[in-house]
């Protein structure tokens, strides 16, 4: 099965899928814009979209039906073939990368995929042949994340698969290692999120070590506990923070390694 998305104008009634998996009626589309002509002084167009529409190889049906506030309707018939690809999906990690020492017991891997109809699943095998198999999820635009990986001492080899509907598959292999040093962050608070920049507290094991958060420089005390203060906010879905602690000797990236 293939997913997809569906943009066509103007405004929907209930609309229906046939293929060969079956039928699928009473699928609602929603507007996502409109179109005022100043010369008729009324709105002549509006844009709609269909979201995760599932084909599968072949032939698919779909039917639209339009209907005005007088009840007058109108139905549109459209067809489209789905063939199958040789091309295998693209995945692009995001963090962590191979090599990276990350903090705690407890990791989460980002990534982006190029078809949000693939599926995704990384296995970890830890230093003590202890292995772990994670599902992920993958967003409407291709974003992808692999939840709740456990991260032992020594080396944890991570293999990441992708496969699309027509069984061509991708794998990724890195290696992460667990850091003698933790680094955690406090709950935002989740009427902040909308805002542009928030401020950011949280504490580090090691004092010494100079904390980034999503660029910004961190103010660290004696005691490890440090803030961030105007750290911008991921535009649009989730908002994520991107933790990083440098040793005082360590080379620092511009923009602190965001």
């Amino acid at each position: 099965v293939r997913r997809c998305c569906i943009e066509i104008e103007p405004t929907p009634k209930p609309n229906l899928l046939s293929n060969s998996l079956g039928v699928i009626t009473n699928r609602y589309a929603l507007v996502g814009g409109t179109f005022y002509d100043t010369n008729k002084h009324e709105f002549t167009t509006n844009y709609f979209q269909c979201y995760d529409v599932d084909f599968t190889n072949g032939i698919n049906l779909v039917t639209f039906r339009f209907q005005d506030r007088a009840g007058n309707e109108t139905v549109t018939n459209m067809t489209i073939t789905l063939t199958n690809d040789t091309d295998s999906p693209i995945v692009a990690l995001i963090w962590p990368r191979d090599g990276e020492e990350v903090s705690g017991d407890l990791i989460n891997i980002k990534g982006t995929l190029d078809d949000i109809s693939a599926t995704i699943s990384a296995t970890i095998t830890q230093t003590n042949g202890a292995t772990q198999t994670v599902e992920g999820l993958i967003e409407r635009d291709g974003k992808f994340w692999l939840e709740h990986v456990s991260i032992g001492g020594g080396t944890n080899h991570v293999v990441i698969s992708c496969k699309d509907p027509w069984g061509n598959t991708t794998t990724t292999n890195i290696s992460l290692f667990r850091s003698p040093v933790s680094l955690g962050m406090n709950p935002v608070p989740e009427s902040q999120l909308w805002q542009n920049q928030v401020n950011v507290t949280g504490m580090i094991s090691d004092s010494t070590y100079r904390v980034f958060v999503n660029g910004v420089e961190a103010v660290v005390g004696g005691d490890g506990q440090w803030t961030a203060t105007g750290v911008p906010v991921t535009l649009g879905g989730m908002a994520t923070f991107k933790l990083r602690g440098y040793a005082p000797n360590e080379q620092i990236p511009v923009g602190g390694g965001n």
